[in-house]
Order: structure tokens, then C-alpha cells, then sequence
């Protein structure tokens, strides 16, 4: 929970969203006229409908977009909205998955703004939150909204490159929750896509990031001690406990509950408290 003067900076935040949504801007984004009631009821109490224009929304602007872009300044309203209230909301965020919600949070993993791209991480990590949905349910129950997490595989998503960037240079404990997000993943994708669930990993990821021993950074040919095959075991021991044989329980260090359903009755409009 935030502190009291965090909270109160927050709830500043949101009640100027309130008063003034950037309407001009939505209204250009989603090209059609938006008054100020449907601008609110789409901010603050979206419904499962609303999720193909949520996505839009908190996309990141085209590359080279200058400042200005109305994207840039919707995205920052919906998309603190979304990582701080509606995804504890399992059926917005079915709606928001299936409309193509993962990629527009995993494009934002390189976004050039740090407290953008948090909100992106903070949102995909919760999303993988067995609390929220049991992604492991085998059969799967939601099979269209989990084969969404392919759509991550394919290569103009740059995923696993966005991934990478967040490990050499993010937000505080931003490469922890993203190795957490790329453990889960490829968990997801051995455990139901692939043969025997077996998952081979090329040797640029497996090798991320791991320190230079001192005979490579003098370009010396390293002799194969007589405990290699000791360490080779220990290795695949590290390997199974990133990538666990058996079906995990949760890959979330939220503990706030199952979340709460939404409530037609919460389209009444009143200010945020």
C-alpha cells in the first residue's frame, strides 16, 4: 500500500483525469466523438466491451511521433488505470488479452519513459498470476485467450529482445519481474505447445548476460576440470528450477486475493475516492 502522501499524490492524479479527460485526443484516436460521460465510463469503469479501444489506448506512439502525439498523452491516464485497478479484473483483462493486450504491454517494455514501461511490466505480471486465471489449467478452459501468449513468439513483437533490454538498463527490480515474465512465458508455451514438452533454448538467451570468466576476457582456452560433469548436473538443476517440469501454482509475488468481479451497478458515475 502507498504511503499518505503517495496516496494522496494518486488520488490528485486521478481526480484531475476525472475532471478532464484528454477527450480531443481520445476522440482522434478511436476517430469517432467521445462525450465527457463516455470518456469517464471508459476510463474509470470499462466493460469487457471496451477492451479493443482500451488496447488502442495504451499503445505506445509510432516511432518518431513527436511529443505532442495524442498518444502519448492518453496512454498515460488508461495505462495507470489499468496496472493499478482494472487488472484484478479477470474478464476485463479476458477482453483486454484477446484484443491484443499482451502486445501492446510488451511493446511498452522498451518504452523510453521508466514509469511507462513499470506500469507495462507491473500489468504483465500480474496477468501471469495464477490467481487471476490458472494458466496451467490442463485442459485450458480459455484455450483462445492463452494461445494470445504465442502472439508474443512471433519475431515483429520483439519480446524476448524487449525482455533483454530490461536487464542491462530498467526501473528498479524491473530485470527481476522481467525474468519472472520470460520464465513464465516459456514455461507456458513447453508446457502446451510444444513436442513431448520439450523447449530448446538458442545459446544468445541462455547466455544472457553472463559474466566473462577471466581466461575469456584474456582469450584463453579454458581447461575442462575433472568436475565438469558434476557442474553440468548442477546447471541442469538451475535449468529445471527456471523452467519447472511440473505445472506451477503462481508466478506472481502479489498476494492481494482472487479479484473481484465487475458489477454492472458500477456504471453509475460518481468521482474517484
Amino acid at each position: 500500500m502507498p504511503d499518505e502522501e503517495s496516496a494522496a499524490q494518486i488520488t490528485t492524479g486521478f481526480q484531475r483525469h476525472w475532471d478532464k479527460p484528454p477527450l480531443t485526443e481520445i476522440e482522434m484516436l478511436l476517430q469517432r466523438t467521445t462525450s465527457l460521460h463516455d470518456a469517464r465510463l471508459l476510463l474509470f469503469f470499462p466493460e469487457p466491451v471496451d477492451m479493443i479501444r482500451f488496447v488502442t489506448l495504451v499503445q505506445r506512439a509510432p516511432a518518431g511521433a513527436p511529443p505532442d502525439h495524442p498518444q502519448n498523452k492518453v496512454r498515460v491516464p488508461f495505462l495507470a488505470l489499468l496496472y493499478m485497478q482494472h487488472v484484478k479484473n479477470w474478464p476485463l483483462m479476458r477482453a483486454f488479452i484477446q484484443e491484443g493486450g499482451l502486445r501492446a504491454l510488451a511493446d511498452s517494455f522498451a518504452d523510453d519513459n521508466i514509469y511507462l514501461r513499470a506500469q507495462a511490466v507491473d500489468t504483465m505480471m500480474q496477468l501471469t498470476n495464477t490467481e487471476l486465471h490458472d494458466w496451467f489449467e490442463d485442459p485450458s478452459q480459455e484455450p483462445a485467450v492463452q494461445r494470445r501468449w504465442l502472439d508474443l513468439a512471433a519475431p515483429e513483437a520483439n519480446f524476448v529482445k524487449h525482455i533483454a533490454l530490461n536487464l542491462d538498463n530498467s526501473f528498479p527490480g524491473g530485470s527481476f519481474y522481467c525474468l519472472q515474465i520470460l520464465a513464465f512465458w516459456l514455461s507456458l508455451l513447453r508446457y502446451f505447445y510444444c513436442e513431448q514438452r520439450v523447449l530448446r533454448l538458442g545459446t544468445n538467451l541462455c547466455g544472457r548476460h553472463r559474466p566473462l570468466a577471466p581466461h575469456q576476457a584474456q582469450g584463453r582456452p579454458k581447461p575442462r576440470p575433472a568436475s565438469a560433469n558434476r557442474q553440468a548436473g548442477s546447471d541442469r538443476s538451475v535449468s529445471r528450477a527456471l523452467f519447472p517440469t511440473q505445472a506451477p501454482t503462481s508466478w506472481s509475488f502479489w498476494s492481494s486475493g482472487p479479484p473481484q468481479r465487475a458489477s454492472r451497478q458500477t456504471r453509475s458515475i460518481s468521482p474517484p475516492s
